[in-house]
């Protein structure tokens, strides 16, 4: 279990609560099994909340913690930080509507702990509708609470299923994660997930083809904001793709991922792939031809050879160090003489 919270009372809170039912507190932090971190360490790293910096947080968290011989993990954080005068407040709701997102996973359970006289009416009823479903306790009453989220996820079994695909294709890849997993994360039947995918090769299939898996579109839109001419274009797309690589935790580009892994040019998933990668190689032609330059389709090759290389890399290496290096190699090569 990880816990975010305030030490050291809480911890000690913890220690005599467990010890009253026979859990050894320091041999399960010894272990692993329990990981309690203040908020400096998590959601206030440097005084600030950063929302992507704390779901990149989590997506680690999952990763590294699926290693560890447990039936189930838990995460619990103490949310009263969460003040309006803390810089990065503003993005608290969207970051929630992300951690519902992302926790669907078997075996898998996340606790937002709010108090809510710590917040206005407006910021708790928009944090209660971020998620499925909310525990409200009110003194000696207690309500399970289902938001707005949940009953449009709860209306569309689709959605569900293709977040659910989202999370555990990118975290464990797509010949590891079997139906029976999906189906638990997206809560559906087996029989509505037959309705909306023959097939899981029909469901990678879909998940490739949605707009949330187009990484790269919003790199583009990182990358062209602001800029006036290709040649400042071109190095921002390396610079917005090290911070989309950073704020998802180093999963790394799921068309690569998917190309490499499931190989054979005759599988649909391949293929969908194949043509997103082509699409991301022609939008850097078209950048290096609006240059003028005579050898355009040539850097634009090298060009796309630095964004894969500097990608990989990155998942290998858990930093941007490539992504820059290859920003400076990509501007070298934009400014210099045909």
């Amino acid at each position: 279990m990880l816990l975010v919270a305030n030490p050291p009372a809480v911890v000690d809170a913890i220690e005599a609560e467990a010890s009253s039912v026979g859990v050894d507190v320091p041999a399960a932090v010894a272990s692993g099994r329990l990981d309690v971190r203040p908020w400096p360490e998590a959601y206030l790293d440097g005084g600030t909340f950063d929302a992507a910096r704390m779901l990149a947080y989590l997506r680690r968290w999952l990763r590294e913690s699926a290693t560890l011989d447990v039936p189930a993990r838990r995460l619990i954080g103490d949310m009263t930080w969460a003040a309006p005068a803390v810089p990065g407040f503003d993005d608290l709701v969207e970051y929630e509507r992300e951690v519902n997102r992302i926790a669907g996973r078997p075996g898998v359970t996340m606790i937002c702990a709010y108090d809510a006289s710590y917040h206005s009416p407006e910021t708790i009823e928009a944090i209660l509708a971020a998620h499925d479903a909310a525990y409200v306790s009110a003194g000696a009453r207690a309500d399970v609470y289902r938001g707005s989220a949940g009953a449009a996820r709860g209306a569309s079994a689709r959605r569900r299923i293709l977040d659910a695909a989202a999370a555990l294709f990118a975290e464990q890849g797509v010949r590891a994660t079997g139906i029976d997993s999906l189906i638990e994360a997206a809560n559906v039947a087996k029989a509505t997930f037959y309705r909306q995918f023959s097939s899981k090769e029909a469901l990678v299939v879909a998940w490739l083809q949605d707009r949330g898996t187009h990484w790269f579109d919003d790199v583009r839109e990182a990358a062209e904001a602001g800029a006036t001419t290709p040649v400042e274009v071109i190095p921002r797309i390396f610079d917005a793709t090290a911070a989309w690589l950073a704020a998802t935790d180093y999963l790394g580009c799921p068309y690569l991922n998917t190309a490499i892994e499931l190989g054979g040019p005759e599988a649909a998933a391949a293929k969908v792939s194949r043509e997103y990668i082509q699409e991301i190689g022609a939008y850097l032609r078209d950048q290096a031809r609006a240059t003028g330059r005579a050898d355009a389709d040539e850097l634009a090759l090298a060009l796309h050879g630095l964004l894969a290389g500097s990608i990989s890399l990155a998942v290998a290496t858990r930093t941007t160090v490539h992504s820059t290096a290859a920003r400076e190699a990509a501007r070298r090569l934009v400014t210099s003489a045909a």
